[in-house]
């Protein structure tokens, strides 16, 4: 890890325990989908490099949480733990969509110089 990306391996935390609050408050699943997407894509739109990261790193503490909530309630809400996992689709998604965002941006800016 270079150190230029400290800052966003610390905004990734942020977000990621942002994510995982979020979801244990709120309950919502729809407001926990649109942030799963959208925290990887700003992070992806800030470094490209690897967008997978950037999904892993914002859902996975969502699925250790619930796995643990799950454990802790003796498995009485499983459904939050499968709806946790289906969040790695739209956090992915975003994660590529962001990192090629920024690449159609580089390129366009390449052909405008």
């Amino acid at each position: 890890m270079a150190k230029r990306d400290i800052p966003v391996w610390l905004v990734g935390i942020l977000f990621a325990a942002l994510l995982v609050f979020t979801d244990l408050k709120l309950e919502d699943k729809s407001v926990t989908l649109m942030l799963a997407a959208l925290f990887p894509m700003v992070l992806a739109i800030w470094r490209r490099q690897a967008a997978w990261r950037w999904g892993v790193l914002c859902v996975a503490p969502l699925i250790v949480a619930r796995l643990v909530l799950a454990a802790m309630e003796h498995r009485q809400h499983w459904e939050g733990v499968a709806y946790a996992f289906a969040a790695a689709v739209p956090a992915f998604a975003g994660a590529y969509l962001g990192a090629f965002c920024r690449r159609a941006v580089e390129i366009l800016w390449q052909q405008k110089e």
